[in-house]
């Protein structure tokens, strides 16, 4: 899994690289919770041959509209299931399954 911070040359890229079981695409330099417009990557992803898996701001408020845009083959979360700095919330965890379910 190639992972990066969200560029659409990058996605382009790494997607004619082969040899690749998926690639991450990240709102930042990973770990700082930051959300894409995934709207550009929505309108490729049709045209990608490897897997493509989301990260990056995802909250148990947005991962259902983000899944129903841009149909990845999964998301990656993590900042956003934590209550404060370093410490994950099991509320948010199962509301975050609840939402990707919804």
């Amino acid at each position: 899994i190639k992972a990066f911070k969200w560029d659409v040359d990058e996605v382009l890229r790494w997607d004619s690289f082969g040899g690749l079981e998926a690639i991450l695409v990240d709102g930042s330099t990973g770990g700082k919770g930051e959300m894409f417009d995934i709207t550009t990557l929505a309108d490729i992803m049709p045209r990608l041959n490897t897997p493509v898996i989301i990260a990056g701001g995802l909250t148990p408020s947005n991962v259902n509209q983000l899944i129903s845009t841009a149909s990845p083959a999964a998301v990656d979360v993590s900042t956003g299931m934590e209550s404060s700095i370093g410490v994950k919330d099991p509320a948010l965890i199962c509301n975050f399954i609840s939402a990707i379910r919804g």
